[in-house]
């Protein structure tokens, strides 16, 4: 997070973090938080157990948070489709232990390429094939007794392992760590 610090200046690092800490212990639904890079709240909206919409004219150029009620820390096809879309700054998602994950623009625009590319790691937009997928690599790492939990830490790694390999080659940052 010393990076990030770096990145974004302490003020704006910060802010992330307060915002985080009050959207994190939320389990029952998604809530969406906009911030711009002064760290000033500019939006929040509360959404559906795994969704929340934030309406583009607030994303373009800010910094999109938003919590994992399921636990999961990582980023779907999804969000990372949408801050490209609507021209956001960064993505984020936070667990309710703290976790956090981010993909930041590294230059002025997008690299919209990045969008094939995680489509691809998320079985192209099938929630069916992409459980199959976690489902069969928890199978083969952790044997018959594979959980629910061992599923959910494949996916993460899987698509975590894509972002820190791939990231940069589209021009992006990729962060994660504890808040």
């Amino acid at each position: 997070m010393r990076g990030e610090n770096n990145v974004h200046g302490y003020e704006l690092v910060d802010a992330l973090h307060k915002v985080e800490s009050e959207i994190m212990v939320v389990k029952s639904h998604e809530i969406g938080v906009v911030v711009d890079r002064s760290g000033r709240e500019v939006y929040r909206k509360d959404g559906e157990r795994s969704e929340v919409y934030i309406p583009p004219e607030y994303v373009r150029g800010n910094i999109v948070t938003h919590n994992h009620p399921s636990g999961e820390c990582k980023l779907s096809d999804g969000d990372v489709e949408r801050i490209i879309t609507d021209d956001g700054y960064e993505i984020r998602a936070v667990t309710f232990n703290g976790r956090f994950v981010s993909l930041r623009r590294g230059a002025d625009s997008w690299n919209a390429d990045i969008i094939a590319g995680i489509k691809d790691v998320y079985c192209n937009g099938s929630a069916l094939e992409f459980y199959k997928k976690t489902n069969r690599l928890a199978v083969e790492k952790y044997g018959s007794q594979a959980t629910v939990i061992h599923r959910k830490m494949v996916a993460e790694e899987l698509v975590n392992g894509w972002f820190r390999e791939n990231a940069s080659k589209y021009g992006c940052i990729f962060t994660e760590g504890l808040i």
